[in-house]
């Protein structure tokens, strides 16, 4: 091979499309890398706004649970509130039931007082009746003989 100005022109016109190739190959790569890249960021976006898409709907949920659980807990105090006045009337119905009763113990206490004064007085007519009854006895006796 001879040094003539044509063969180094066609050695380096050679050369230089074996680097632009290999240039290119290496861009190629790169470039698919890039791609790749791209790919993988285009899915993890996706996951991503699936996952705040189902972050919103949880803090929706959250919210309307809250609103409920404020709602409950107003119904609460009202319901407390309700309670409350319920158990003071069952308090006053409780003293009013203790009053009745001690009433009518006073009332029994009473009624048995009065059956023993009946009993007592009772008591003194059938003597005063078997008394007298001795007196008829003795008068009868009396005029029989």
């Amino acid at each position: 091979m001879e040094f003539t100005v044509e063969n180094i022109t066609v050695g380096l016109l050679g050369l230089g499309v074996a680097i632009l190739i290999v240039v290119l190959v290496i861009q190629w790569f790169y470039l698919k890398g890039i791609n790749r890249d791209i790919n993988t960021l285009a899915t993890d976006t996706k996951i991503f706004s699936d996952s705040a898409k189902s972050l919103s709907l949880d803090i929706k949920s959250l919210t309307l649970s809250l609103g409920a659980l404020g709602q409950d807990i107003r119904n609460l105090n009202q319901n407390t509130g309700t309670f409350s006045g319920d158990l003071k009337g069952f308090v006053q119905d409780v003293v009013i039931l203790n009053q009745s009763i001690d009433n009518l113990g006073n009332s029994v206490s009473g009624l048995i007082e009065s059956q023993n004064r009946m009993t007592t007085g009772l008591e003194k007519v059938e003597k005063k009746q078997d008394e007298a009854g001795k007196s008829v006895e003795r008068i009868s006796r009396h005029f029989a003989e």
